[in-house]
């Protein structure tokens, strides 16, 4: 995936990132098959993050949409993990990843700073946070709203899949 910016020679000089086509597969590269995986780990969010990726780009696929797909950099590194867009005219769509279910306003940094250069764009956070959790979640979730951030509620990878 490349780097986004509205700039070509900008985008040049971002080196691009590289996701397997398969969850099971990093895994499996890694030698972590057998590996127990802890909801709270490193290794649980880049895979979180890798497959809602790959999920939006199969989604986009499937669909025949015609989304780009990029990431975000600051040379002071704060990034944003997706940026969907189509062309030029169109405003993108800046998604932040996290695989934890009460992100913090520390974690729309990087969302924030993207606005600020393109203040068209449209901000989501994706999590894991069940829509309605009582508590200190809704004081996130206000935060995120009044920086003009929508929220999005992910499921877990170590949820069963839906029959």
């Amino acid at each position: 995936m490349d780097g986004w910016s509205t700039s070509v020679r900008r985008q040049l000089l971002q080196a691009p990132k590289y996701y397997f086509l398969d969850c099971g597969v990093l895994n499996a590269l890694r030698g972590e098959l057998r590996t127990e995986l802890r909801p709270s780990s490193f290794r649980y969010g880049r895979l979180f993050e890798t497959w809602i990726i790959l999920e939006m780009i199969r989604l986009n696929d499937y669909s025949n949409r015609g989304y780009r797909f990029a990431y975000w950099r600051t040379n002071t590194g704060l990034e944003v993990d997706l940026i969907v867009y189509r062309n030029a005219l169109e405003p993108p769509v800046a998604i932040e990843i996290k695989s934890g279910d009460a992100p913090a306003e520390q974690d729309l940094k990087a969302l924030l700073a993207f606005q600020k250069e393109n203040p068209k764009a449209k901000l989501y956070c994706f999590c894991q946070a069940p829509p309605r959790t009582p508590g200190a979640w809704n004081s996130h979730l206000a935060v995120a709203r009044r920086r003009g951030c929508h929220v999005s509620f992910a499921c877990s990878l170590t949820d069963p899949p839906p029959r």
